[in-house]
């Protein structure tokens, strides 16, 4: 009931790095607030990582583990509709989340209650350049943070403005486009 943030890791056959991703993301130190889902593509190699995920004894993590694999955009769409939380920061399994910025996110989404999308930063290179997203200094800066994004790492979306728009059938219509394939 408390979740305000779901931070949504899409993975497939790295599972390594997504055991990293969400070894870092679970170091915030908030409790009920935040919630780590993992969604595993029915990976076929590198599946040590998601056996290590597998025996993290944490409330806070949720795992999915695909019977086959549903492409990107279906894994996709399994993280959202996994996701409980207000928002939702989505991220690469590629990718780590800066553990220690997300208060900074936490407050200046909370501060903001219309906002409907943002941008964060973490360490790969997916994610945006630190002054170059959404959220500088408990102050957002959405038409930047988004104009600099070039992957959904570190996009962050309203899970209400996303289900009453019907983002997901929009999604669904727009799937075999070439940007979102790349």
């Amino acid at each position: 009931d408390r979740i305000f943030l779901s931070i949504c890791i899409p993975s497939y056959n790295r599972g390594e790095d997504a055991y990293a991703a969400v070894c870092e993301a679970l170091k915030s130190g908030y409790d009920q607030e935040i919630e780590v889902i993992i969604s595993n593509n029915g990976s076929t190699s590198n599946t040590e990582g998601y056996e290590r995920i597998k025996a993290i004894q944490d409330n806070r993590l949720r795992y999915y583990e695909a019977p086959e694999n549903m492409e990107f955009d279906g894994n996709v769409r399994r993280v959202v509709e996994m996701a409980r939380g207000e928002f939702m920061l989505f991220q690469s399994d590629q990718e780590l989340i800066i553990s220690s910025a997300i208060p900074c996110y936490m407050n200046a989404l909370f501060k903001n209650p219309d906002i409907f999308a943002a941008t964060s930063t973490g360490e790969g290179k997916n994610f945006i350049k630190p002054k170059q997203s959404g959220i500088n200094n408990q102050r957002l800066d959405i038409l930047n943070g988004i104009m600099n994004q070039n992957f959904m790492s570190g996009l962050i979306l309203r899970k209400s403005s996303v289900e009453k728009k019907n983002a997901l059938a929009l999604y669904d219509k727009l799937k075999d486009n070439i940007f979102l394939k790349m």
